[in-house]
């Protein structure tokens, strides 16, 4: 669904008119160009090239995707967590490679203001954090009571200031 009216109204837009299995869209990021956008979805990555109005698949990936981020630094690297790990693509999704496969990130958010682009991903081991654009990754869980971590979010105002959300312990910043 979208809104031109700031939720007055939704006009429903079908992902994929083709399936007989109903897809549930777990995830949504804007990219680039103006008016791209990627949804992560039980049946991989979709792509809309007009704001959401209409979708085609990416390259596949076999995996149920949970999460997708986008970085507008990176070459325009798109990210995609799945439950067989972290893919990215840096052809506008057309293919993936598996970055990681331990990782079954939950969420996952690009940080700008560094470069390059540190890359953060949740699962429920805590937070991973990747400083060279997804090659390597590390834990960053200092403080972190609760490792059952669901989603992370970067401070609009500080980005030194980072925010997740656990199950059951609340939010640690």
């Amino acid at each position: 669904y979208y809104t031109t009216n700031r939720g007055e109204e939704w006009i429903g837009v079908d992902i994929d008119r083709d399936s007989d299995n109903p897809i549930m869209v777990k995830d949504l990021v804007f990219a680039q160009p103006a008016g791209r956008m990627y949804a992560a979805t039980s049946n991989g990555v979709y792509r809309s090239d007009n704001n959401g109005q209409s979708w085609t698949t990416t390259g596949y990936i076999y995996h149920d995707v949970e999460s997708i981020t986008f970085d507008t630094r990176g070459g325009g690297r798109i990210y995609a967590g799945t439950d067989d790990g972290i893919y990215v693509s840096a052809n506008g999704g057309t293919t993936w490679d598996l970055m990681v496969g331990f990782i079954e990130a939950r969420d996952m958010m690009v940080d700008n203001s560094r470069n390059p682009s540190w890359v953060y991903a949740v699962a429920e081991g805590g937070v991973f954090v990747s400083d060279d654009n997804g090659i390597n990754w590390a834990t960053c869980n200092y403080g972190l009571t609760n490792r059952h971590v669901e989603c992370i979010v970067l401070d609009s105002f500080d980005p030194e200031i980072i925010y997740t959300g656990t199950l059951g312990s609340g939010v640690f910043t």
